[in-house]
C-alpha cells in the first residue's frame, strides 16, 4: 500500500476487503480492496487518469503554458492522444520519460506530486480546471530543475521495482 502512495487508517481487513487508506498526494480517503492495489496499482480515484492502464507501457510528461507561467506533470499511456489535447488548449510539451509498465510512471507522478507539495511547499497553481491538481507556478520553480527532480525519482522508482526506463 505505501509503495503506491497509500497510507492504510485501519489494519489490514485481508485482500478482498476494503481497506480505509490517506493517498499521501491528495490526502483524501480511499477504500480499495488489496487485491485491487496488487492488480491495478491503487490508482486514487480522485487523482485518477481516465483510461490508464498501469500494466502498459506509458510517459510521464512536462508540460508549460508560457502564457500563465504554470506547469503540469502527468501521465499518459503512449497511444494516449493527452498530450495533444493539452498541446490545443495552450500547453507546449517540454520532455516526457518513457516506461515499460504504465504504473511506475504513476509513481512517479504522485512521489513528483508529493514532492511539490511537502517537501516545497508549493501548492496547485491553477484552481478548478482540468488536471490543476498537477500544476504549479512557473516562478516557484523552473522546469530544468522540476525535470531533474522527474528524471531522479524516475531512477529511485526503477531501481527499487527492477524495470527498465524504456527509450
Amino acid at each position: 500500500m505505501r509503495a503506491v502512495g497509500l497510507e492504510p487508517l485501519e489494519p489490514y481487513p485481508g485482500s478482498n476487503a476494503k481497506w480505509m487508506a490517506r493517498h499521501t498526494v491528495c490526502q483524501e480517503v480511499v477504500n480499495p480492496t488489496f487485491h485491487s492495489v496488487m492488480t491495478a496499482g491503487a490508482i486514487c480515484p480522485h487523482c485518477a487518469v481516465s483510461g490508464f492502464k498501469p500494466a502498459l507501457p506509458a510517459e510521464v510528461y512536462l508540460i508549460t503554458d508560457p502564457a500563465r507561467d504554470v506547469h503540469k506533470v502527468g501521465i499518459g499511456g503512449l497511444q494516449s492522444n493527452r498530450l495533444q489535447i493539452w498541446h490545443k488548449k495552450g500547453w507546449s510539451l517540454y520532455r516526457t520519460r518513457r516506461f515499460e509498465v504504465g504504473a511506475d510512471a504513476y509513481l512517479v507522478e504522485q512521489r513528483t506530486l508529493q514532492w511539490l507539495r511537502k517537501d516545497k511547499g508549493l501548492p496547485p497553481y491553477l484552481a478548478f480546471e482540468d488536471g490543476w491538481t498537477e500544476t504549479v507556478d512557473g516562478d516557484a520553480i523552473d522546469l530544468p530543475s522540476l525535470w531533474a527532480q522527474i528524471e531522479e525519482i524516475s531512477r529511485d522508482i526503477v531501481a527499487q521495482h527492477g524495470f527498465r526506463l524504456s527509450e
